[in-house]
């Protein structure tokens, strides 16, 4: 399917401290965790900008933040601001809101724990030609989920599912494959970066696949040299 048939929702929550990656805040600071989160935010924009995807950044607000006073100068548009804790309401809301402008394109939804996993498998989505019946899921070894490509007729919503829990990919696939109308297609199993222990795998993934020039490789080698992980 050709690119500008397909829509990358990045979904992500806002890289405020004790808002986003709480686990890793426990253990480094607050304030390291929302850097890290700015990193691997600016790493997929440039990633799927570079790539030529069109994409719409979605940003998880705490309901005491206002979009209007959130500071948006190093967040580039499109950015589409939500209070929606629940990652299957964020998802159905970008979904809905975006099908007016984009009505037969098919919709990519990635998170920003998994970098490695979305950068060296999405190609493998976007060739794929039987996109208009497929669905796509990239599965973690915890059993969440860090791709889901879903076609312009998926109706089904995302509510009922454990966001948030081990049990993402399993309901998930569950879903789909009860509902007997698309093709599942699994992309290879990734890890995710949810822990301060998941640091250092993530540093060698990384370099073991040449993304060694990210924001987020940059900083999280260098946490690692200082002896923060």
């Amino acid at each position: 399917m050709p690119k500008e048939n397909i829509l990358i929702h990045i979904m992500a929550k806002a890289p405020i401290a004790k808002w986003c990656n709480t686990r890793i805040g426990v253990t480094l600071g607050h304030e390291h965790s929302a850097t890290l989160q700015k990193c691997l935010i600016d790493d997929l924009i440039r990633f799927v900008d570079n790539a030529s995807y069109q994409y719409i950044l979605h940003i998880g607000l705490p309901r005491s933040q206002d979009a209007k006073t959130f500071s948006t100068e190093e967040i580039p548009d499109p950015v589409d601001y939500n209070h929606m804790i629940d990652l299957g309401q964020a998802m159905a809301s970008a979904l809905s809101t975006s099908r007016t402008s984009y009505p037969s394109t098919y919709h990519v939804f990635i998170g920003v724990d998994s970098p490695v996993g979305v950068m060296i498998n999405l190609e493998k989505v976007a060739i794929d030609r039987d996109l208009d019946e497929t669905v796509w899921i990239g599965p973690t070894y915890d059993g969440g989920i860090y791709l889901l490509g879903v076609p312009p007729s998926w109706q089904n919503p995302f509510e009922d599912i454990a966001w948030g829990t081990a049990n993402v990919y399993a309901q998930l696939t569950h879903r789909v494959k009860q509902l007997g109308v698309y093709k599942v297609k699994i992309l290879e199993k990734q890890s995710d970066l949810d822990e301060s222990e998941d640091i250092p795998a993530t540093i060698r993934s990384m370099n073991t696949h040449k993304l060694n020039e990210l924001k987020s490789f940059l900083l999280l080698s260098q946490w690692n040299t200082l002896g923060l992980v």
